[in-house]
């Protein structure tokens, strides 16, 4: 799955290879982290085994015995599927296929993935202040990998021109997480976050009067 954000322009695409699956026509769909809801994405259809049509004669290990069964056991790749613009990836949870008869197959889950799942996740983000006059700035780094069953997350988050020598409280997706203080130069450091990464969508920086300092939206 790949996002790209240029100046607010955000464009998204998937791509998905399954193996294992029995001829037919299947549904894609995710669901949303955020309110549990599903998203279409559209069908797809494997199957085509192409009996008759003299492909695999000059097979020599073929003994002739084509009951269909060796041609059951099909997978596909989905390559560049379109997001729908008002789906933001990061809210995306799981990555659901369900047969014809709304039976769901195979799940793959971004929250809470399998033990034999490999995750990476990379964001490199601009620091904006809360008001459009200010100097403040700033960057993030995050960074969040799992592979048999351990997760490792990393998080940076720096920002300048802040008041200096003042407590900040760090705020994740509208929770508390603690606080920072920024030093005499008006430059603060977040260096961690209590929280999954893959489901962080938003750091605040909340001053003494219950004001946004700076935020950064993933």
């Amino acid at each position: 799955m790949i996002s790209e954000n240029e100046d607010g322009v955000v464009s998204s695409s998937f791509s998905l290879s399954i193996t294992g699956l029995t001829s037919g026509t299947y549904d894609l769909s995710v669901i949303r982290k955020s309110d549990g809801s599903s998203v279409d994405l559209g069908q797809f259809v494997v199957g085509g085994c192409g009996h008759g049509d003299g492909e695999g004669d000059d097979d020599e290990n073929d003994d002739g015995d084509d009951d269909g069964q060796k041609c059951c056991q099909l997978g596909v790749s989905l390559d560049d599927v379109p997001l729908p613009t008002d789906l933001d990836p990061m809210d995306i949870a799981q990555i659901v296929i369900s047969d014809s008869d709304g039976n769901v197959v195979l799940i793959g889950d971004l929250v809470n993935p399998a033990a034999t799942s490999s995750i990476k996740f990379r964001a490199k983000l601009r620091v904006h202040s809360a008001s459009a006059i200010s100097s403040q700035s700033g960057k993030a780094l995050a960074s969040s990998s799992a592979r048999k069953g351990k997760r490792a997350d990393r998080f940076t988050m720096i920002a300048s021109g802040v008041a200096p020598n003042s407590t900040f409280s760090v705020s994740v997706n509208g929770q508390s997480a603690g606080t920072v203080k920024s030093n005499a130069k008006g430059k603060v450091l977040v260096r961690t976050l209590p929280a999954n990464l893959l489901v962080v969508k938003s750091v605040h920086l909340i001053d003494s009067n219950g004001a946004t300092a700076v935020r950064a939206k993933f």
